[in-house]
């Protein structure tokens, strides 16, 4: 009979990533947990991650940019912005006229998170300019502590660019346990089309990832793909220099659905999937040196010549590669799959865009002194980020470690269903044979689409969080009481989410008034690039 593990109760943590789901862990695992020292470490020179505003960075290569474009503005309301104990300014408190675009601007949100974290800054809770480059789990040893068997367990490399006589100069640090807030804008995804490298690596297909605004991209033919968030303000601001004649060509798999936002405009022509990318010459009228230009022929058969750049807005992967751990002790067919791909590190073994073997998507089950906050796509990503780091925060203090929810247990067919469709469990991450042929084949005779691979919580966040938050509570019943006339923690409730269903609508409305005020595209009206 195996001997049980001992329970994780490490006593210095480390969370790695200053951004939104690193500034509230860090808070939470203060207050909440019961370790001797928690730190978070930043690469930027400040907090935000990937609200970091890029109007701060003063080099013309910065050294990590941010996704984040001048004048950009959020898809989500404040109050579904605002951690526990710190709201996030009500609309009225920004600026006139805000009744008609309520929603935070880029600056805006990154201001609420320099504010949150002001104090642990002061206090050196807070590192800024400190990139960890590796992340490795040692084995247990004989000389660890009886009662924290993880002492030492993780080795942390960093390179240190605060300091102004040696940047870049490399340090070692031992943690008893590791909380990785890293998200996942580091590892833009890219469709695997033919003919796609070739494009790329003539400089004629970016990513959305690097988008600034549409200056210097005024007359040029363009293709986009994808209409999530990201393709779609890049369509609505590039369509402001086409016309029905001239489109922007918008490629896409399906309808947008109804959280990603947008507006019509026949200035924007949606095409189907593109089924080969073809890179070519045309004589130059002003030079002898050749224009290269890009020819795509779409799923349906038309083919779209002369096309200037395709910019690409098909989301980001989680791949945590600076982490190495053991191997389990367990054989488990994911990780065969991986080897098989010759991939090394069971987190490095991403095949699909996910991290594998997460228990309640946020412990490392084979390792769980190692954890992951905020690694799944969600609509209320601050909140969601909040209760999974108090949960984080008790598992690893309590006698009782939140291990399971009170939530309503569901039927065979529903586990099933929920499997198949998300690769996901009540626990881990399990992948089915439906969910792989999907990744590899596609539906329906469509492409292979990535959106099915994706770590998304969809119409199960709700209940996801309700399961957290009633685990939480059940350990801390205070932080589930009114407090000042509202919960402590939020609360997640059917109501809730309808509340949030319908910010869809006010975000439609809000772009129609921005239209009307003869600027439009999700711009800031303060900031948004007239060029």
């Amino acid at each position: 009979m195996n001997k049980p593990e001992p329970p994780v109760r490490p006593k210095r943590v480390l969370i790695i990533g200053g951004g939104p789901a690193g500034l509230v862990a860090l808070r939470n695992l203060i207050e909440l947990g019961t370790f001797e020292k928690v730190e978070l470490v930043e690469r930027r020179d400040d907090v935000g991650g990937v609200w970091y505003d890029p109007s701060k960075i003063t080099s013309s290569v910065p050294r990590f940019p941010s996704p984040a474009y001048p004048g950009l503005i959020g898809n989500v309301l404040p109050e579904f912005l605002s951690y526990h104990g710190f709201p996030f300014p009500a609309p009225a408190e920004y600026k006139p006229n805000r009744k008609h675009q309520p929603f935070p601007t880029l600056t805006e949100t990154y201001e609420y998170l320099q504010a949150f974290a002001k104090p642990f800054i002061a206090d050196g809770r807070i590192r800024l300019g400190q990139e960890v480059v590796r992340v490795e789990e040692r084995p247990v040893t004989s000389t660890n502590d009886d009662e924290n068997p993880t002492k030492d367990k993780w080795r942390v490399v960093l390179r240190d660019w605060a300091d102004p006589t040696r940047p870049g100069k490399q340090l070692e640090e031992l943690w008893d346990a590791v909380v990785v807030c890293t998200g996942w804008y580091d590892n833009p995804s890219w469709p695997d089309t033919p003919g796609l490298d070739e494009v790329r690596e003539a400089g004629l297909a970016k990513h959305a990832r690097g988008w600034r605004g549409p200056k210097g991209w005024e007359g040029k033919r363009t293709l986009i793909i994808g209409n999530a968030n990201s393709a779609n303000d890049i369509a609505a601001q590039l369509a402001k220099y086409a016309s029905t004649d001239s489109p922007v060509y918008r490629s896409i798999r399906r309808p947008n659905f109804a959280v990603f936002v947008s507006l019509p405009d026949e200035r924007i022509e949606d095409v189907p999937p593109v089924k080969q990318y073809t890179l070519y010459s045309v004589p130059s009228p002003n030079s002898e040196q050749p224009v290269r230009k890009v020819k795509v022929e779409l799923e349906n058969g038309r083919v779209i010549a002369d096309i200037d750049v395709v910019w690409v807005g098909t989301g980001y992967k989680p791949y945590a590669s600076f982490i190495h751990v053991l191997p389990p002790p367990f054989e488990d067919p994911e990780l065969e799959f991986a080897r098989s791909q010759g991939q090394t590190g069971v987190v490095q073994a991403n095949w699909m865009h996910r991290i594998p073997l997460l228990h309640r998507y946020l412990l490392f089950a084979p390792s769980p002194s190692l954890s992951f906050n905020l690694i799944t796509m969600a609509f209320t990503s601050f909140l969601l980020a909040d209760v999974g780091s108090c949960w984080i925060a008790l598992a690893w203090s309590v006698k009782e470690a939140a291990a399971s929810s009170d939530a309503k247990p569901k039927s065979e067919p529903e586990q099933t269903d929920r499997c198949q469709h998300l690769g996901t469990t009540e626990t881990t991450f399990c992948p089915t044979d439906t969910l792989i042929s999907a990744w590899k084949n596609g539906i329906n005779g469509h492409t292979p689409s990535a959106l099915n691979t994706y770590s998304g919580l969809g119409d199960f966040e709700e209940e996801y969080a309700i399961g957290l938050t009633n685990d939480v509570v059940d350990a801390r019943p205070e932080l589930g009481k009114p407090k000042s006339g509202s919960r402590t923690i939020a609360e997640y409730s059917p109501e809730r989410t309808k509340k949030r269903e319908a910010m869809y609508a006010v975000k439609f409305a809000s772009l129609m008034w921005m239209r009307e005020q003869g600027k439009g595209g999700n711009l800031d009206l303060g900031r948004g690039q007239e060029h």
